[in-house]
């Protein structure tokens, strides 16, 4: 396949992180980056989704890690209030992206999968 006519645009990929460039054969539009993972537009939809699940959910362990961390701190720092009120932030914080989270998304490339 010939590359030569591929378009850079300002999506990075899902696997590596690496620019993308965007080509078309025919009807069929590509995704490909600089060292050489390709993905067609369903792929690269479900990439970036899994990506991004994968990213919230590395917030979430943070946000709880954080919150503990200052509880710990907490007990024995004359700062005390500050720290209680940072765990109490990252509890909310941690309530919100799980809500995020929980909340349906809207999948295209997942119908267009059920009616192929």
């Amino acid at each position: 396949m010939d590359y030569t006519d591929e378009t850079p645009i300002g999506l990075t990929c899902p696997d590596c992180g690496g620019a993308l460039r965007k080509t078309t054969v025919g009807t069929y539009t590509l995704f490909r980056c600089h060292i050489g993972h390709s993905f067609g537009a369903r792929e690269m939809a479900q990439g970036q989704f899994d990506r991004l699940e994968a990213t919230l959910e590395q917030a979430l362990r943070l946000l709880n890690e954080r919150k503990e961390l200052c509880r710990e701190v907490a007990k024995d720092a004359q700062s005390a209030r500050a720290w209680k009120a940072a765990a109490l932030q990252s509890e909310l914080r941690f309530k919100e992206l799980t809500r995020l989270l929980e909340d349906d998304w809207t999948r295209p490339e997942m119908a267009e999968e059920a009616m192929a």
